[in-house]
Formats: C-alpha cells, structure tokens, sequence
C-alpha cells in the first residue's frame, strides 16, 4: 500500500487535493493588491490635506524660506515671484537650466570620463542657484522692510502658526493670502 493513502481506503478511490484552485489563489492576490492600492489612496489623501507636522514643526522639504514664503499669502507669493522673474539673470531661463543639466549629464557619460568637466558643469550649476538664492533673499527682505508695522505683524503670526503647527506650507487659506 502506498504511504500517501490514509488506512482502510480502497487504493482505486482517488485521493482529494489540498488547497485552493488556481483561479481561487489568482482571485485572492488580486484583491489583497486592490485593497493595498485602496489603503495607500487613502492614506496619500489624508498625508496631503493634513501634512505631516513631524519634528520639523512647519519646516519641510524645499529649503528654510519655504515657511517664510508660505506665511506671506497667495498675492504677496505672487508678487514676489514676479519680482524674481523681473531681476535680470535672477531667474535662470528654462533652456539655461536645461542646459546645464545637459552639461553634468555628458561629463558622466563621457568617455573617457573627465572628473574635472564634471566637477566645472557642477560648479556652474552650483553658482546659477547661489545667484537665485542671493537675489530671492534680497527680494524677500525688501518685500518685508516695505510692510507697514500692522502687515508685518500679520506676517509674524501666520509665520508663527505654520511653524507651531506644522500647516503645509502654499495651501491656500481664506481671506487676504
């Protein structure tokens, strides 16, 4: 008698196999991805209308202006953009910024490699962000010294609530901003 047949069966009768069909396990797994997909929609939803008020308290990914920027309001976001956009060589133009992605790109796949075009395409890039950065912080302050003591005040609490709170930084809230 073969081991595989239970005591007492008669060795014609076929044995039953175990586990689901196929189509079952095919069935099983795609509604595990379903529900999977689901949770991480809805746990996306909740992480973007609430932000994530971590240790950072208000400061996130983006730079150490960004909370500065978001307390100024949509118009004065706008204005300031503006002004950016009306400094002559502030603002790196689309193409340029291409550019000089394109430069850091050839340098790694030159061959033969030369570190020292890398290191060059690099600097140059390095240089056009230190620029925007010295002109938007001149621009910024420049937007805060012309405020009149009432704006600035205004600006100093909603400054105040993004950083105790953690608000996600250029959603836009009701009223003036």
């Amino acid at each position: 008698m073969p081991s595989d047949m239970p005591s007492g069966s008669d060795p014609q009768t076929p044995i039953p196999q175990r586990g689901a069909a196929p189509w079952m396990k095919w069935l099983l797994a795609g509604s595990l991805a379903l529900n999977l997909a689901v949770l991480g929609l809805a746990a996306g939803a909740m992480w973007r209308a609430h932000g994530w008020s971590g240790p950072s308290h208000g400061v996130r990914h983006g730079g150490y202006a960004r909370p500065y920027i978001a307390a100024l309001g949509h118009d004065a976001r706008r204005d300031l953009l503006g002004q950016m956009r009306g400094r002559r060589g502030a603002m790196p133009a689309p193409q340029e910024m291409q550019a000089q992605y394109a430069a850091v790109l050839a340098a790694l796949t030159a061959q033969p490699f030369a570190p020292d075009t890398l290191k060059r395409a690099l600097a140059d890039q390095a240089q056009a962000a230190q620029q925007f950065e010295q002109d938007a912080h001149a621009a910024f302050l420049q937007m805060v010294l012309d405020m009149s003591p009432a704006a600035r005040a205004d600006y100093a609490a909603r400054l105040g609530r993004i950083m105790a709170h953690g608000r996600r930084p250029f959603r836009r809230q009701g009223g003036s901003e």
